[in-house]
């Protein structure tokens, strides 16, 4: 699921996401096309087109054959300036902890950190440029992956 926010940052553009951004919901991308790229006995993949305004993201869905998980693999030909693009999984959940993959290993960490950092909307950094959440909506939580922060239009030249 692609969510898209309107993030004006709270002290700088490209690197503070505002703490209130999901309160500034954006329309949600729009389907170009979807089509099967590979349907063999080894392996399946669907790709998915989307836009956003000048922005275009290609998501291709694979499963492998032996494999237990679906990989989602995401190119982005970001054009956008002031917005957050997140890519969500919501899932049925519970947990207190996060355990996400770095450069050469994996890193946990709680839902509930005391680093006022990471607690700014239930972000946990996980550096390459990535971030990765998990909010507690009730029982349920919703893990979120690859946010894309953009400068503000000045720097978008």
């Amino acid at each position: 699921q692609l969510q898209v926010f309107e993030d004006k940052g709270q002290y700088w553009d490209a690197w503070n996401i505002a703490p209130d951004y999901q309160d500034h919901p954006l329309p949600a991308p729009v389907l170009e096309s979807i089509e099967w790229v590979e349907q063999g006995p080894v392996r399946q993949r669907l790709r998915v087109i989307k836009q956003l305004g000048d922005s275009t993201i290609q998501q291709d869905y694979v499963l492998d054959a032996c494999a237990q998980h679906l990989t989602v693999e995401t190119e982005v030909d970001w054009q956008a300036c002031q917005v957050v693009l997140k890519t969500a999984f919501p899932l049925n959940l519970e947990t207190d902890q996060v355990t996400a993959g770095i450069p050469f290993g994996a890193i946990s960490r709680p839902l509930n950190s005391p680093d006022p950092h990471q607690q700014a909307n239930g972000r946990s950094p996980l550096g390459n440029g990535q971030i990765s959440a998990m909010k507690p909506m009730g029982s349920a939580c919703s893990p979120t992956t690859n946010m894309v922060s953009t400068p503000s239009p000045a720097s978008c030249a």
